[in-house]
């Protein structure tokens, strides 16, 4: 149950841009439709990979106070980005559904 409360707590520090660029991905398919996937998804890899990258070199502190609790680099950094691209899946196929 603690660690549940420390991936939203760690997920908080990274929900705000990732819900940015996953809004601009389903407006992205909204305009242009399925050919735009390709562009989405290398769009929500870079952007990704650069939050990921901002979080890790930024906020190294951070990683040792859900390390305290037994959370690793790993485990956090899993399960967010599991969490994330499910919701874009979500929000792409809602899109998909409405257009």
């Amino acid at each position: 149950m603690k660690s549940w409360h420390l991936l939203i707590s760690f997920y908080k520090s990274y929900i705000f841009l990732s819900g940015i660029f996953t809004l601009l991905s389903a407006y992205t398919l909204f305009l242009y439709g399925p050919p735009s996937y390709t562009i989405i998804f290398w769009f929500k890899l870079l952007t990704t990979g650069t939050i990921i990258y901002y979080i890790s070199n930024y906020k190294k502190s951070d990683f040792y106070y859900y390390m305290n609790f037994g959370l690793s680099k790993l485990h956090l950094w899993s399960s967010t980005l599991a969490f994330d691209f499910l919701i874009c899946f979500v929000a792409l196929l809602v899109t998909e559904t409405y257009r």
